[in-house]
């Protein structure tokens, strides 16, 4: 759902990115129609699907807008975003990770007038994602999910080292 609410709220003030031809990753035709690129990483079909499920979500909400997915596997998507970005060619719409943002700000706008002209509450999402995903005061992304970290361990080995260490006994 946020994913569909971020794409729908850059969407619906895109014009075209770029000067409007499809090179530059959106256009605009006679019937004020716009096709969106989305570029996004993909690991396989399933996972193509499912953002295509997203972008497919816009333009049923909103008939006037189409979202056109491109994937790229996560190993190659950085590297081809940003010659993208560096070669005038990049897509109106891109997925980021936080801790990739501040590298990839001076092929994106930032978003703080679409979410305050749209009266967007952000405030629902983490507040460390919402930072992550800023750069220099302003806002260059909304995100998408909230993935967990998770540690997994061999229980025996943890409790062997506990009493090996002296502090099961405390």
């Amino acid at each position: 759902m946020a994913a569909t609410l971020t794409v729908m709220v850059v969407a619906a003030d895109c014009v075209a990115c770029g000067n409007g031809d499809q090179s530059s990753g959106g256009s605009r035709n006679a019937h004020g129609e716009v096709t969106l690129t989305w570029s996004m990483w993909a690991s396989g079909t399933e996972d193509r699907n499912a953002w295509q499920k997203v972008a497919d979500e816009v333009t049923a909400e909103n008939p006037k807008i189409k979202v056109k997915l491109d994937t790229s596997p996560f190993a190659d998507y950085f590297t081809k975003l940003g010659t993208r970005l560096a070669g005038g060619s990049a897509p109106c719409i891109v997925s980021m990770q936080s801790l990739r943002t501040g590298g990839y700000t001076d092929g994106m706008l930032p978003l703080d007038g679409l979410i305050a002209k749209n009266k967007l509450d952000i405030g629902s999402f983490n507040r460390s994602i919402i930072a992550g995903l800023a750069s220099g005061g302003k806002q260059y992304a909304l995100p998408y999910d909230f993935g967990s970290l998770v540690v997994t361990y061999l229980q025996k080995h943890l409790v062997r080292g506990i009493a090996a260490s002296g502090l099961g006994g405390r």
